[in-house]
């Protein structure tokens, strides 16, 4: 490729930190070692199977189907166990964005194995070792968030920590536990807000993959091959990818993502974040065809992570909020008429929508507490995302 002179740049503060755990200390060993243990449902039992782990209200509970799985699978809630035991979970270094990840789907299944399994328990009056399962489930997704695996092993987890999450609440809806249990879990759940330092290092790490795919590129490699590809020929067009320049786009971009995880999604400086060329025929004659390019495509995804960021706060201070709730009911009969009524005995203040930073939303009449979502806009509750949780009490 015909490159421009450029000025170089400094990146140091962008590389990602490896925890560098002991194969004793490092629970990934064990999922690896999981390969052909963890058994899903049958092809035509798929939908079913994952509606029942994931708590969706729109498929019914098959207890034949639970037994299955969980009789298929006796060895689940111990490997669980295992990998919670050891000191933290970390993956090797990601090489590109189109790895597979085969212990992603060990992960997944044993976190809906040990929902489907929370709620069986549930059903069987053993309510404390329900609720104590479904916090391993978010301890299983916050540990895949910070993996050092890049934003697909984050996304997996936040996916891993939803169900836990989504468990709790459908469960505190329907228990018998005392409030004052129930306040404990509160206070648990504080633990698990969204890991700030493990998306600070999710960004780094997604950075210096797309560092690689760009490096790659200017050798004239495909992405996720060694050999150079000579049908790959940006040198017949001078200017077509400034090197330094497409890195640097990214590292901005990264900088801005890392700088706004202190904030709701409100006050996010997100403007900050560089834009590519918006016209296609603009970014055929600019300088940087495919530096910017590549950057249009995947820099809307280093953004996403904020989003992403948002959603997990929401999630779990509505899980929060739901327990509190539980705990106003069961001492006064009734909910309140403000979620104030609250604030000090059962929460410390009430919960922010990580979205907009105010105190969330909360509809007595319909028994639903909610938060804005992305578009910041108050719709009342009404939207089709997952910005609204019905109470079921």
């Amino acid at each position: 490729i015909l490159l421009l002179p450029e000025s170089t740049f400094n990146d140091d503060d962008l590389k990602p930190v490896r925890a560098g755990l002991d194969e004793s200390d490092n629970a990934f060993a064990i999922i690896e070692k999981a390969r052909g243990q963890l058994l899903w449902a049958d092809e035509a039992e798929i939908r079913q199977a994952a509606g029942m782990a994931e708590g969706n209200p729109r498929v019914s509970w098959d207890p034949a189907l639970a037994e299955k799985l969980l009789a298929r699978n006796p060895g689940a809630l111990s490997l669980l166990d295992d990998v919670l035991s050891r000191r933290g979970l970390e993956v090797p270094t990601p090489r590109g964005f189109d790895e597979t990840y085969p212990g992603l789907d060990r992960l997944w299944r044993l976190s809906a194995l040990a929902s489907i399994r929370a709620e069986v328990l549930f059903r069987e009056g053993r309510e404390q070792e329900a609720f104590d399962l479904a916090f391993k489930i978010v301890e299983l997704g916050r540990r895949i968030q910070a993996a050092g695996g890049g934003s697909y092993y984050y996304t997996r987890g936040l996916s891993t920590k939803k169900l836990g999450l989504n468990r709790i609440r459908l469960m505190a809806a329907r228990t018998s536990l005392p409030a004052e249990t129930l306040l404990t879990f509160v206070k648990r759940l504080d633990h698990y807000r969204a890991d700030t330092a493990a998306l600070t290092n999710v960004f780094k790490t997604d950075y210096q993959l797309n560092v690689r795919m760009i490096e790659d590129l200017a050798e004239g490699k495909l992405p996720g091959t060694n050999a150079p590809t000579p049908s790959i020929r940006f040198d017949v067009v001078p200017g077509v990818l400034k090197l330094t320049t497409t890195k640097r786009l990214f590292a901005d971009c990264t900088r801005v993502c890392m700088k706004s995880l202190s904030y709701p999604y409100a006050r996010m400086p997100r403007n900050e974040v560089p834009k590519a060329s918006r016209s296609r025929l603009a970014l055929m004659l600019g300088r940087n065809f495919v530096g910017e390019m590549m950057y249009d495509v995947t820099g809307g995804h280093t953004v996403g992570l904020l989003r992403d960021k948002c959603q997990e706060n929401v999630q779990l201070a509505a899980t929060q909020l739901v327990l509190a709730l539980k705990c106003w009911t069961l001492r006064h009969g009734t909910l309140p008429q403000s979620l104030t009524a609250l604030v000090p005995d059962y929460l410390v203040e009430i919960p922010r929508d990580d979205w907009e930073g105010q105190p969330f939303r909360y509809s007595v009449e319909r028994r639903l507490i909610y938060s804005v979502s992305s578009d910041l806009a108050d719709n009342g509750g009404k939207a089709l995302d997952d910005s609204e949780f019905e109470m079921g009490f």
